[in-house]
């Protein structure tokens, strides 16, 4: 249940509460990140490194519960006889919010006093005090008390996403270089994996030129459909991501890579440029600048661009403000 919840990751990321984290929820806070110590079935400690395997990841998981003595808090501060699956759900709170935080919560008290689970002083109720994170509810938080009460109620809960939070960025769309993209985590990513252009933690990436298969068993990637020249074997629904995007297992048109029209590519910079603009899409580092800048709408704002013959929205910036971020 831990793991559906947290999702994995292979590389460090920073969750939307700003916290660096790796694997399945292996987080910096709490544990020391230049001396990852997995622990294996047999019950034996190793160090991992990033990128880490999803068995490694597993096995780092094995041993946060361990070393974090999450299993071990809830021993301790539950006075009452509860089944194995209270337990677990309890487990499972506590390895997201910590010990301090089951010690002085409400869900404790009421798990102590043997509280039913539902209703306004039940223990669902307690659990979803804590959906939360920077001050907003956010909907896998959500998901994440309604499924531990449920499994604290002994019933079967599905999980319905493998990954962290909902709001993600997974499936929008993103640009690079002209080239249209999907935002897709890392490890989903077979083509060209781009940081800094979709929103969420940094494991998910703009991928463009996902590996795809046509109908005809052709090996192909997932482009623009004005990418594709000569060749395209099938366009329907053989690539994440908006229905433009089609499976080419012909030539690629690379025109379609180029800067919109009448802007060149400053090497320097990387960015698109003309006399007096900047072309996006920026970074989310650029873009968060930017906003602490007062830069408000204009930070996000799009234009109606032509890149070779297509029109895409892109972001402008006029050169001083861009150079000054």
């Amino acid at each position: 249940m831990i793991k559906s919840f947290e999702g994995y990751y292979a590389n460090f990321y920073i969750d939307p509460v700003g916290i660096k984290t790796i694997g399945y929820g292996h987080a910096c806070h709490v544990f020391d990140c230049s001396n990852l110590q997995a622990k294996s079935t047999s019950g034996n400690f190793y160090k991992v490194s990033a990128p880490l395997s999803r068995q490694a990841a597993e096995d780092l998981l094995r041993g946060d519960l361990e070393k974090g003595a999450y299993e071990d808090c809830v021993r301790n501060k539950v006075t009452r006889t509860i089944t194995d699956n209270q337990f677990s759900a309890l487990v499972s709170f506590t390895f997201n919010l910590g010990c301090g935080a089951l010690s002085s919560s409400t869900l404790l008290k009421r798990v102590n006093s043997g509280a039913a689970v539902e209703g306004t002083s039940g223990i669902r109720a307690a659990f979803l005090m804590w959906n939360k994170a920077g001050g907003k509810v956010l909907a896998g938080l959500t998901r994440r008390r309604n499924g531990e009460a449920d499994l604290y109620a002994g019933k079967t809960t599905t999980v319905t996403s493998k990954k962290r939070y909902p709001t993600d960025g997974v499936g929008e769309e993103c640009w690079f270089l002209g080239e249209k993209g999907v935002c897709l985590y890392t490890d989903d990513c077979t083509g060209k994996s781009v940081p800094g252009l979709c929103p969420g933690p940094n494991g998910v990436q703009c991928c463009v030129r996902n590996k795809c298969n046509s109908t005809a068993g052709t090996a192909g990637s997932c482009v623009l459909n004005t990418m594709c020249g000569s060749g395209l074997d099938s366009n329907d629904g053989l690539c994440q991501g908006s229905s433009d995007l089609q499976c080419c297992s012909g030539t690629i048109n690379e025109k379609q890579m180029t800067c919109p029209d009448g802007t060149v590519w400053d090497k320097m910079y990387k960015w698109c440029a003309d006399t007096y603009h900047v072309y996006g899409p920026f970074t989310t580092v650029m873009i968060n600048q930017c906003l602490n800048m007062g830069g408000e709408d204009v930070c996000r704002q799009r234009y109606p661009m032509t890149v070779g013959g297509t029109t895409i929205g892109l972001m402008k910036w006029e050169w001083e403000f861009a150079l000054s971020i």
